[in-house]
C-alpha cells in the first residue's frame, strides 16, 4: 500500500494521543462515528490525551479517522499507529498496561489488547501449536503485566504477559521471551500438593477415578472437586488410609 501525505499525517494525529489514540481508532471502526464521540466525550473528562481535545477538535480527529478507516481499513492503520508508538519507547507490555488501566468497558479493552498481541509483538510472528500450559504460584495474576512462568511439560521458565483472567484459577497468557509470539494457557497450581496424572481429558466433577500420583507410580482413589480447566483439576483422596486431602490432578498424554 502507497503511504501518502494524508496516511503518514493520520498516523502522526493518532499516535499522538499515545496508546488512547490506539483506542480511539478501534472504537471508531467498531462504534462508528457517534459511537466514538460519546466513548471520547466521557473520557475527556477525566483528563489525559483525550482531556486535550474540545467538542470541535474531536469531531475533527473522528472524521479524519472515519476517512482513513474508509481508505485504508482498520488493520493498516492499527499496524501502523502501533509502530509508532513502539517507536516512541512504548513496549507491548506498557501498551497492554495502559489499556487495561483506562476507564473503558472490559469488553473495549480486550478487542483492543487482543489486536496488540495478534500483531506478533514488534516484528515476530504470530504461530499457532497446540496451546502450552504454564503454572502461576499466586491467584493474584494482574492483567497487561509479565512473569516468569514455569510451563508444565518442559519445566523451562518462560516469560509470559497475561492477557485475559478466564477464572479464578485460569489465564490467557503471551510468550514475550521467545522467538515467535504464542498464545498459551496459565493456570493456578497451589504450592505443596501431591500430583496425580491422568490419561483421559474427561474426568467428570463429582466422580471418583484411581490415579497415578506422579512422583511415586502408587494409584489412589481420587474424588474430583473442581475442573480448574480442561486437562487440570482439583480432586480429593478418598479411602480409609486419607483425610480428605486435596490434591492437583494434571491430564498427560
Amino acid at each position: 500500500m502507497k503511504k501518502d501525505s494524508f496516511f503518514n499525517q493520520l498516523i502522526s494525529t493518532i499516535a499522538g494521543l499515545g496508546v488512547p489514540g490506539l483506542v480511539l481508532l478501534v472504537v471508531t471502526s467498531a462504534s462508528g462515528f457517534a459511537g466514538a464521540a460519546a466513548l471520547t466525550t466521557g473520557l475527556a473528562a477525566l483528563g489525559g490525551p483525550f482531556g486535550m481535545l474540545g467538542g470541535i477538535a474531536l469531531l475533527g480527529v473522528l472524521a479524519l479517522i472515519v476517512k482513513g478507516l474508509t481508505e485504508y481499513g482498520l488493520d493498516a492503520l492499527f499496524k501502523a499507529v502501533l509502530d509508532e508508538l513502539r517507536k516512541s519507547g512504548l513496549s507491548d507490555e506498557d501498551i497492554v498496561g495502559k489499556i487495561n488501566d483506562m476507564p473503558i468497558p472490559r469488553e473495549i479493552k480486550k478487542m483492543v489488547i487482543d489486536m496488540v498481541v495478534s500483531s506478533g509483538f514488534g516484528e515476530k510472528k504470530v504461530k499457532n501449536p497446540q496451546v502450552r500450559v504454564f503454572w502461576s504460584q499466586s491467584t493474584d495474576m494482574a492483567i497487561g503485566k509479565a512473569y516468569e512462568l514455569i510451563e508444565l511439560h518442559s519445566a523451562v521458565k518462560y516469560l509470559i504477559l497475561i492477557i485475559k483472567k478466564e477464572n479464578a484459577m485460569a489465564w490467557e497468557g503471551a510468550i514475550v521471551s521467545s522467538d515467535a509470539t504464542e498464545l498459551v494457557k496459565v493456570l493456578y497450581k497451589k504450592p505443596g500438593l501431591r500430583e496425580f496424572i491422568s490419561s483421559s481429558r474427561s474426568l467428570a466433577v463429582g466422580e471418583r477415578y484411581k490415579l497415578e500420583e506422579e512422583s511415586t507410580g502408587a494409584f489412589s482413589p481420587i474424588l474430583i472437586e473442581i475442573k480448574v480447566d480442561q486437562g487440570f483439576w482439583l480432586g480429593k483422596l478418598v479411602g480409609d488410609s486419607t483425610s480428605d486431602e486435596i490434591v492437583n490432578i494434571i491430564y498427560k498424554a
